[in-house]
């Protein structure tokens, strides 16, 4: 199953369409029931997520079924030195006693930019330190541009890297980029499929600053109804069918919405078919550009 279970909804009121908050801790347990029922593994999280460790480890205590990802706190400071290596090494170790977990499968570097700050080094090499103890077993980056991402891997080996990817923002497959990191043998993970759910709100209840490119989500729409399928299998079948990505990062506010996505993920979309969907305004595929 290529699904992933994203978790900021657990620790923080997260998403542009979340009317809900939140999510309760009961829900939680019940959304991890159906995870764990339906071969959903990985679990990915951070530690500014809220309480979101927390939540996950009252549920996942003495449990190894599930593959746990969790990342680094972002650094503000403009050049990394050895007190950020031991905040790194310090929040990690938290994160664990909050997952209670003895380890994981794996840590993102938050803002893969740290990295590329003067003696980023020091951050991968404290990241490694965990991976030779044994405390994770893949090293990670989170980015959001092509030019960070070659920045980055061409200096520091990566076992993971995370990227938005979804039916309007397509640019990484189209470009060959996920192809070649296949060839480096890195592994995919996809988050912002829903552009934190704004692909699957009604176009009459669109926030006041997407209304400018509400002629991109009408003829996504457009276009779901023209295949006769839902908004939600759409993006979420572009998504399973790009052979390169391993995971799908979904965020989920309550169980119904983990069973919706279960049953929507094997709708079967051929990629050079929805290419006209494709677009490149970073002022609606960038979340960190919204108000």
């Amino acid at each position: 199953m290529k699904l992933a279970l994203g978790t900021a909804q657990f620790g923080l009121d997260y998403g542009i369409s979340n009317q809900s908050g939140k999510t309760h801790f009961n829900e939680v347990k019940k959304i991890l029931d159906v995870a764990e029922q339906n071969n959903i593994h990985t679990i990915d999280t951070s530690c500014s997520y809220g309480d979101a460790e927390t939540t996950i480890g009252k549920y996942t205590k003495n449990k190894i079924y599930f593959d746990i990802i969790t990342k680094t706190p972002s650094i503000n400071e403009e050049s990394i030195n050895n007190i950020h290596s031991k905040k790194i090494i310090s929040t990690f170790e938290k994160s664990l006693q909050q997952l209670q977990q003895p380890s994981i499968h794996g840590l993102l570097i938050h803002s893969s930019n740290d990295l590329l700050k003067p003696n980023g080094e020091i951050i991968y090499k404290a990241i490694d330190f965990l991976k030779s103890q044994r405390l994770i077993k893949k090293i990670g980056i989170s980015i959001y541009n092509k030019q960070q991402l070659k920045e980055v891997i061409s200096n520091f080996d990566v076992d993971i890297v995370q990227l938005p990817f979804n039916i309007l923002d397509q640019s990484l497959f189209l470009d060959g980029t996920l192809e070649q990191l296949k060839k480096n043998k890195i592994e995919i993970h996809a988050r912002s499929a829903f552009l934190q759910g704004l692909l699957l709100m009604p176009l009459n209840k669109l926030p006041p600053y997407f209304l400018p490119y509400q002629n991109f989500l009408k003829k996504f729409e457009d276009y779901a109804v023209e295949q006769k399928a839902s908004k939600l299998k759409l993006a979420l079948g572009y998504i399973n069918s790009i052979s390169e990505i391993d995971k799908i990062i979904c965020g989920v506010n309550n169980c119904q919405h983990l069973n919706d996505i279960i049953k929507a993920i094997d709708y079967k979309v051929i990629p050079h078919d929805v290419k006209h969907l494709a677009i490149k305004d970073p002022s609606l595929l960038c979340p960190t550009n919204w108000p």
